[in-house]
């Protein structure tokens, strides 16, 4: 973002636009999906207090917001420098990786408390209320607001300092001791490695670009243009599992009509949607062919009157 200094003004190249933040929170909130197949709520955690520590501390910026050229500042300078001071880095670790945190395990508890997405009191059918206009701000969230902070472009000189920063060895970044030399390795190997998201991200969007295109082209249409492969063959009722019944319409746990009927999706046998919610919820298995399921399996069929 180095070349918008060039064709704006000092105040507007400063400002960042609306985008890019945006940009930086959706990269930010991307990471954890990314990782949780891999690393554990905690050691996530860890591992990000660790690179963003080293961002703010070497940068004043966190991992998402220096890929996108921007720095945190203070509104009220210390001396004349508005650079972070520690206080402020300690308090943006506390909202960019203690709150996901603590909201994350929140939500989790209290999902498993309410029954899920099924127990919502508001539904889908709620509309937030309209809001007026807020008068303008320097703050992109509250949280900045709270600590006093804003965001805004990074210049050519914070973009040399940082090329001066990583080229300096290990040993000239902090502490000498031996914990101290760990955790400096610790962060900086986490920030090459995330690093390399710079060269990812670009190449990305030019791959799915690309993909669109291919998708969306005759070349692939007549890729596709082959004979259509027969179903797979249905599950065979297990002998220790409930009985079938002849007549088709019958719901083979109540051995009534089917009402609201339901299926799951692994072996294909419908029943009455409470019948079977009931039956998966007291033995987590399909009632007729004995093949391990869970609650969140079942899906409702809709059949349209001939």
């Amino acid at each position: 973002m180095e070349f918008m200094s060039d064709i704006l003004g000092t105040n507007e190249a400063a400002q960042p636009s609306l985008f890019e933040l945006i940009a930086q929170d959706k990269l930010r909130d991307l990471l954890k999906p990314a990782l949780s197949y891999a690393l554990a709520d905690e050691v996530f955690a860890a591992l990000m207090v660790v690179v963003e520590k080293n961002y703010l501390e070497q940068f004043g910026s966190s991992f998402a917001e220096n890929i996108y050229g921007l720095k945190r500042v203070r509104i009220n300078p210390v001396g004349r420098s508005h650079q972070l001071i520690r206080l402020d880095i300690y308090k943006s670790l506390a909202f960019l990786v203690g709150l996901p945190y603590l909201k994350e395990k929140l939500d989790l508890w209290y999902s498993q408390r309410s029954g899920g997405a099924a127990a919502s009191l508001l539904g889908d059918q709620w509309e937030p209320p309209e809001l007026a206009a807020l008068p303008p701000t320097v703050y992109y969230t509250p949280w900045l607001h709270l600590m006093r902070l804003r965001v805004q472009r990074m210049t050519m000189s914070d973009y040399m300092g940082q090329s001066i920063q990583q080229a300096l060895p290990l040993s000239s970044h902090g502490p000498t001791t031996r914990l101290g030399r760990l955790y400096q390795l610790v962060a900086r190997l986490a920030s090459l490695g995330l690093g390399f998201l710079k060269v990812l991200l670009p190449m990305s969007v030019f791959f799915f670009r690309f993909l669109e295109w291919w998708y969306s082209s005759d070349f692939y249409k007549a890729s596709q243009n082959i004979p259509i492969p027969p179903p797979p063959p249905s599950l065979a009722p297990h002998p220790n599992g409930i009985a079938v019944p002849k007549e088709p319409q019958l719901c083979p746990l109540c051995q009534q009509p089917r009402t609201n009927p339901a299926i799951l999706p692994d072996s294909g046998y419908a029943c009455c949607y409470p019948c079977l919610h009931q039956y998966v919820s007291d033995h987590q298995l399909c009632p007729i062919t004995r093949v391990p399921a869970t609650v969140d399996a079942i899906r409702k069929l809709y059949a349209t009157p001939i």
